[in-house]
């Protein structure tokens, strides 16, 4: 009897364990499946990349002595390494172009608008010719502060300028991100000694990162890194002032301006080009394009499907 009963009892307690371990089971495929389910719906990568780069020299690769198209077939090659999407780029920079002839460029190509629609990524460089029209305008203007008087009075022109660029695009292309460079001060490291320069160069980067966020884009900044090359710390650059007082006299004139573009000597901008000690170099457009890594990166929507 005792037997029976205790036959009993072990017979229960084996079916009981057996249902918990079915129950535990169930529950580890269950979330298991849970599991590869967040996974396979969870932001996937597309798998390529359309990039549309539209601008100036900076965009057409002017200065760059290696076959990378400046700042844009380096961040080509450096986007498909680090995300391991394939990425293709079309690059629409023209030296010389001011913002209203990028515009008109872009009003008059069907190829472009066509590029433009398929585009996940949007690249753009302006600004620099809209200011080198204004020094050019005033060569003879022999004091600093008058010209920054004068660049400030091209402000509004410019933002004009920019704003019909920006709607524009977004008339072909309304979703994809664009990435706008700032510009710098490639004279710097020669006239230190006069702020006025790089203020010149801050109305138009003001302009710049204020509107493009209103269309959708990011700013990228150059300003810092390009303009002060090697010089990063105060020290540095207040020997830099030093030395410029002295060799320019107490004057930044055009004419001392233009004297320095024009030297056929060693650039003292471990950034900016010998050539032209005006565009970026090698080292310089590898600096752009970490700068722009940065950002799309930190604003990575466009390398997932929707």
């Amino acid at each position: 009897m005792y037997n029976s009963k205790n036959e009993a009892h072990k017979t229960r307690h084996k079916s009981m364990k057996k249902i918990i371990l079915s129950m535990l089971a169930l529950v580890v495929v269950a979330g298991g499946g849970w599991v590869g389910y967040q996974h396979f719906t969870g932001p996937q990568k597309i798998q390529a990349v359309k990039m549309v780069a539209l601008g100036d020299s900076l965009t057409q690769g002017v200065g760059d002595p290696t076959a990378k198209q400046g700042y844009t077939g380096r961040i080509k090659k450096d986007l498909t390494n680090k995300t391991g999407v394939a990425v293709s780029m079309t690059n629409y920079g023209k030296s010389g172009d001011r913002s209203d002839q990028i515009l008109k460029r872009l009003q008059d190509s069907p190829t472009q608008q066509k590029n433009l629609k398929k585009a996940n990524v949007i690249l753009m460089t302006v600004g620099g010719n809209d200011l080198m029209k204004t020094i050019k305008a005033n060569i003879f203007i022999s004091q600093p502060t008058q010209l920054t008087n004068q660049v400030k009075k091209s402000t509004s022109s410019y933002e004009n300028n920019l704003q019909k660029l920006l709607k524009e695009v977004r008339k072909y292309n309304s979703q994809a991100p664009i990435f706008l460079f700032g510009n710098y001060n490639p004279l710097y490291v020669y006239f230190a000694n006069f702020k006025s320069f790089n203020q010149s160069v801050s109305e138009y980067n003001t302009i710049n990162k204020q509107l493009i966020s209103q269309y959708n884009g990011y700013y990228v900044p150059t300003f810092k890194q390009l303009t002060y090359g090697q010089y990063q710390t105060a020290s540095a650059r207040n020997k830099l002032v030093k030395d410029a007082k002295l060799a320019n006299a107490g004057t930044a004139g055009n004419a001392n301006v233009v004297s320095t573009l024009t030297k056929n000597d060693t650039e003292r901008n471990m950034y900016i080009s010998s050539a032209d000690h005006f565009h970026p170099n090698s080292k310089g457009y590898d600096m752009m394009t970490d700068l722009l890594m940065k950002q799309m990166l930190k604003h990575d929507q466009w390398l997932y499907a929707k």
